[in-house]
Order: structure tokens, then C-alpha cells, then sequence
């Protein structure tokens, strides 16, 4: 199943392979409610008892994964037909985040852009993203790149690229961003 080849005890009713993806091992599976095990080291574990016409709860433990991965989606109900195999898939995704600050700058000084909503340009739409105190921002699962944003301040649209770098950690503080120059 799924290109995998495994033995196991006879299989009376229907069946199935629950995969974690990406792969992470040692995440408790439920099955009804009860402990059946723990994923290997490819995220996977195959759940020989499904129960035909009946609805089966699949549920991994959210504590067993890590805290920098999100979670689509804890549980899975699956209603098997008889003697049929199934593959049960979570996704779990790394979780990036980056902070900021928004600044304009203005008789040569550089002022933060307090309590202003900025967009930004990524994977063809547009999305917003308010400041606080300080000129402060916060964004969550931008990839490595460079983006087209823009703000209002004082009636004129000021264009700024905010730049991501790669990054192996979960969390990154960015430097002063100069949204534009006003006289």
C-alpha cells in the first residue's frame, strides 16, 4: 500500500495505513478512542482493524508532535468498506513566524509607522497586515523571498519590499523595515 510492502497478521475486515507528513516517529495513533501505537521512523503505522459500515476514529496525539509543526487536522473519521485498505494522511506543516517593525522616515529621521495595516504580495494574492505600538508586525508561513507591500500614510501609498531570508528556525526577528521617505 502507498508503495510499501510490510507483513502482518491476518487482516479479517478492512484496514489502514496512517502516514504523518512529513515523517515524524513516535506519534500516538488512536483508533476509537484507544492507544493502538506509535508511528516508525517514516511516520507511519498500519491499523489492521477497521471495522466495515461503521465509523472509525483515527486520531493522532498532538502533544507527540513538535512544537515548531502545525496541524491540519487531529482526527479522521473513515467509514470502510469490507475487506479494503485505506491510507490516512495528517499533515503537519513547519510553522515559520518573523517579526518587525514598520518605519517610514521623515526630516531624516526614521519614525515607526504605529497602528497601520500593510499588504503584501504572496503566491498571487494579496494580504494584509496590521502594526502595533512601536510600528511592530508579526507574519506566519511566508516562505524565503522578497515581497511587494505597500501602506497608506498621510493620504499617499508608499511601495516597500520586505525581504524573508532562508532560515532553518522556526522564529526570526527582521530588521527596521523603511517602508518610504515623506518630506
Amino acid at each position: 500500500m502507498g508503495g510499501r510492502v510490510g507483513t502482518t497478521r491476518p487482516t479479517e475486515d478492512s484496514f489502514a495505513v496512517v502516514q504523518i507528513q512529513p515523517p515524524i516517529a513516535g506519534v500516538r495513533v488512536t483508533l476509537n478512542g484507544q492507544l493502538f501505537g506509535r508511528t516508525d521512523e517514516k511516520g507511519q503505522i498500519f491499523l489492521p482493524r477497521l471495522v466495515s459500515y461503521l465509523e472509525n476514529r483515527i486520531a493522532i496525539e498532538d502533544k507527540d508532535i513538535p512544537i515548531e509543526y502545525g496541524i491540519a487536522r487531529k482526527s479522521h473519521t473513515l467509514v470502510p468498506q469490507p475487506h479494503a485498505g485505506y491510507r490516512v494522511v495528517f499533515d503537519v506543516a513547519k510553522v515559520t513566524a518573523a517579526s518587525g517593525s514598520l518605519r517610514y522616515r521623515r526630516g531624516g529621521r526614521s519614525l515607526p509607522l504605529e497602528f497601520a495595516v500593510f499588504t503584501l504580495e504572496a503566491g498571487g494574492r494579496r494580504i494584509e497586515f496590521p502594526t502595533g505600538s512601536g510600528g511592530d508586525f508579526y507574519l506566519e508561513n511566508l516562505p524565503a523571498g522578497d515581497y511587494p507591500a505597500e501602506v497608506r500614510i498621510e493620504a499617499r501609498t508608499c511601495r516597500f519590499t520586505l525581504s524573508i531570508p532562508a532560515r532553518d528556525e522556526p522564529f526570526i526577528t527582521l530588521p527596521d523595515v523603511q517602508a518610504c521617505d515623506l518630506p
